[in-house]
């Protein structure tokens, strides 16, 4: 129920199309996963947890059966799928776990396919600071620091859009997969 504002943030961002296959990483509940399968895009779900993972096995039993949805127990640093694979990748409130984050944004880069988009919502640095959880092992993250971030891995038409929420600000910084990379 927290993320559900973030979630339809970044599925506003992320704009999948019917028909596009899209890549949600660290998918939790599955709301997000929803969200895309009501664009009529295909939603193809990594995440490390294996409780999630069964959650969400229940909870899109139907369309695991008709192949709109593919769940996965994967980390973003070694995504199980072939280069190109998706038109669109997103993640919400994942970045600041990311053991390496050059090498995560790497390995996205490289199941997109050109031109593919690549969103990330997250906190900022300051609202997650006044949790208490975020002191065990948050890497902690401003639009400049995502920006660069998806700038130093190759991603191009670099952006990013602000929500305003109750208990702070949300961002999502999108990036575009350039032609040259996917080749």
């Amino acid at each position: 129920r927290m993320n559900a504002g973030p979630n339809a943030f970044v599925h506003k961002q992320l704009n999948p199309l019917q028909g596009e296959r899209v890549l949600e990483i660290g998918f939790g509940g599955g709301d997000l996963l929803a969200r895309i399968l009501s664009s009529g895009a295909t939603a193809v779900g990594i995440d490390i947890s294996e409780d999630v993972i069964a959650h969400c096995r229940q909870r899109f039993s139907k369309e695991l059966t008709s192949g709109s949805v593919a769940l996965e127990a994967a980390s973003i640093e070694k995504i199980p799928f072939d280069s190109g694979a998706f038109s669109a990748a997103c993640t919400v409130n994942t970045v600041y776990f990311w053991e390496n984050p050059a090498r995560a944004v790497a390995e996205v880069g490289r199941v997109l396919k050109p031109g593919a988009r690549f969103v990330i919502g997250y906190s900022g640095a300051d609202e997650l600071r006044r949790l208490p959880v975020t002191r065990q092992g948050f890497r902690f993250y401003d639009p400049p620091d995502v920006e660069t971030l998806l700038s130093a891995g190759g991603f191009e038409k670099v952006t990013t859009a602000e929500l305003k929420l109750r208990r702070g600000r949300f961002f999502c910084t999108s990036g575009s997969v350039s032609g040259e990379r996917g080749q």
